[in-house]
């Protein structure tokens, strides 16, 4: 088994490096999201600009901060982790079909009352062009993160050291667990979808098919939501 070392003089298992990163890096940003959460009950624009704030700040923390804390421990590879971009037709393929089924799933379970009462996670009563592009990319930039911390960091180090079986199980059931807040019907449906997503970055020896799933995922759900929300409009004016 891989050893790395912790600031030079503590010997860690890289896989369990890896977990007290991601567990650091989930704490940090449930610390951020609660004060957000009170900020954002000042008014509609405030109530924005915390969903914007903590998107930006789980891609911080998910990405580039559990990146670095992770190369504290000593010598890795990037390409050990799964986080650079392959091009495999069959997966990729397989990945769009994927994407195209959740979209059409979400068609019909964005407009369920329980789903309006969430998403979109911005309320606006009056969106702009503006904040639905701002809104979108802010998405796909927090799920890069999300991505790469579960699928990249956690899982690719895990493959390596417990094997494919109980890497994917332990996944599943961290990713699971972060969906409690959300509610149990969104933890339960977490868990085959994180199947999904570990299988897809296994045959592909990298996280994106996962982030594109999820962004299929989260967008689609996102301007559907909107579509069926009858208290919300788009307005003409960027």
């Amino acid at each position: 088994m891989e050893v790395l070392t912790w600031y030079r003089w503590l010997p860690i298992p890289n896989y369990v490096v890896s977990l007290l990163v991601v567990t650091s890096m989930f704490l940090v940003y449930w610390l951020i999201q609660g004060y957000t959460q009170q900020y954002g009950k000042k008014s509609e624009i405030a109530q924005a600009k915390s969903i914007i704030i903590n998107r930006i700040a789980g891609f911080l923390l998910f990405g580039p901060v559990a990146l670095i804390l992770f190369r504290l421990s000593g010598e890795f590879c990037l390409c050990s982790l799964g986080a650079y971009l392959k091009f495999k037709p069959v997966v990729w393929l397989i990945t769009t079909i994927l994407s195209l089924v959740a979209i059409l799933i979400n068609w019909y379970a964005a407009r369920s009352k329980s789903n309006l009462a969430m998403y979109p996670q911005i309320r606006f009563a009056n969106w702009s062009i503006g904040w639905l592009i701002v809104s979108a990319l802010t998405w796909i930039l927090y799920l890069i993160g999300y991505e790469f911390i579960f699928r990249s960091l956690l899982l690719g180090t895990w493959l390596n050291a417990l094997g494919a079986p109980t890497a994917i199980a332990l996944n599943i059931c961290i990713y699971a667990l972060v969906h409690l807040p959300k509610g149990p019907k969104e933890a339960l449906g977490s868990i085959p979808m994180g199947l999904i997503l570990c299988l897809l970055v296994m045959a592909m020896h990298s996280f994106w098919p996962a982030v594109f799933l999820h962004v299929s995922l989260a967008l689609s759900n996102e301007w559907f939501s909107f579509h069926f929300q009858p208290n919300m409009k788009l307005k003409s004016k960027i």
